[in-house]
């Protein structure tokens, strides 16, 4: 029971997050959710395909002077690495379809990260009820749903672990 409990949490958290998956994929392109969604996968793409690059500066911000983004490259370059492999055996539409998951899976590591940090503070029943919340409640379901390629989801996964250190 008790090995089960965070494999179990991981697939509830995925499964509720995965839930606007048809609007995602409703069309030929991806849909992502939100305008950072585009931005993060612009600059993953500018990496993607200029390798090893990343965009500091862009031109297109800021106009007519350009401008660095508001925010430092690591989400990015992380998710250009994890994209590379899709990029390279089917180009962009492979990467998308990929990293449309980025946030899910980080939102899912959360929830069993969670789980893991209540049981060695609070015991299995308070870890468990904590996982099963932390799956379902809106605030976190909202920024780590499929679709939504932002850095909210990897933050709350590294909080979460420095909680736990």
């Amino acid at each position: 029971m008790r090995a089960a409990a965070p494999a179990g949490l991981f697939l509830l958290a995925l499964c509720v997050r995965s839930l606007p998956l048809p609007t995602v994929w409703a069309g030929d392109p991806v849909h992502f959710l939100g305008m950072d969604a585009y931005y993060h996968m612009r600059r993953i793409l500018y990496g993607l395909e200029r390798f090893p690059a990343s965009l500091g500066f862009d031109p297109y911000i800021n106009f007519p002077n350009g401008a660095t983004a508001i925010w430092p490259p690591l989400f990015d370059g992380v998710a250009t690495w994890i994209a590379l492999p899709f990029y390279a055996v089917g180009g962009v539409d492979s990467a998308e379809q990929a990293l449309v998951w980025l946030a899910p899976v980080l939102g899912s590591l959360t929830v069993v990260a969670l789980y893991f940090l209540a049981l060695r503070f609070l015991g299995f029943h308070v870890a468990l009820a904590a996982g099963l919340i932390l799956s379902v409640v809106s605030a976190h379901y909202w920024y780590s749903q499929v679709g939504f390629l932002d850095h909210h989801a990897a933050v709350a996964l590294a909080t979460t672990g420095l909680l736990a250190a």
